[in-house]
C-alpha cells in the first residue's frame, strides 16, 4: 500500500543476485487481466483467492532464493500468513499514513489501487487500512523497516544488515 515493496523487492534481489516477483503481478498473469480489472468484474473476494492460489504456487515452486512482494492484503489471509511462515522470511516495509499518503498521491498512483480508490478521502482510507493491517504485518514479520523517506536501495541495505544479524 504504497510503502515500496517492489521498488525495494527489486533493489533487493538485485543485490543479492536472486529472482523477483511480484505477487500482483503472478496474479493479473495468471487471470489474464489487471489488477482493477479483476476487482471490477468479481471484487475483493475473487481477488483474494486468485492471490492466494499464486502465492501457493509460488511458494511451493522449486526455487528456494528469491525475493516476493506481497500485496498489502495479502498477510491479512491466515492462509497467507502460514505459507509465508513456512516458507521465508517475512519483512514489513513500515510506514505511517502521512508518508503513505505521500508516495501514493505522487504520479496517481492511488487511482491504479482498487481498495484505495473507491473512496474519495484517500488520506482516510489509508488510515482506515492501515489501522486494520499494521497489527498483523507485525505479527507476521521477522523484521520490520521503517521506509520513511529512504530510497529502495538503502532500504534493501538495511534489510541486508538486519538479515545478517538474524543469522548469528
Amino acid at each position: 500500500m504504497g510503502s515500496g515493496k517492489t521498488s525495494t523487492g527489486k533493489a533487493l534481489a538485485a543485490k543479492l543476485g536472486w529472482p523477483f516477483a511480484d505477487l500482483d503481478d503472478l496474479i493479473a498473469e495468471d487471470a489474464g487481466k489487471s489488477i482493477p480489472e479483476i476487482f471490477e468484474e468479481g471484487g475483493e473476494e475473487a481477488f483474494r483467492a486468485l492471490e492466494l492460489n499464486a502465492l501457493r504456487r509460488y511458494l511451493r515452486s522449486s526455487a528456494s532464493s528469491r525475493v516476493l512482494a506481497l500485496g498489502g492484503g495479502t498477510l491479512m489471509q491466515s492462509e497467507a500468513r502460514q505459507l509465508v511462515r513456512e516458507s521465508c522470511k517475512c519483512v514489513y516495509l513500515k510506514a505511517g499514513a502521512p508518508a503513505l499518503y505521500e508516495n501514493l498521491t505522487w504520479e496517481g498512483e492511488a487511482l491504479k489501487r482498487p481498495l484505495l480508490s473507491q473512496g474519495k478521502d484517500l488520506r482516510g482510507r489509508i488510515e482506515e487500512l492501515l489501522a486494520m493491517r499494521e497489527a498483523v504485518y507485525e505479527s507476521a514479520a521477522d523484521l520490520s523497516v521503517n521506509v520513511e523517506h529512504l530510497a529502495p536501495e538503502q532500504v534493501a541495505d538495511d534489510i541486508l544488515k538486519r538479515l545478517e544479524n538474524l543469522k548469528q
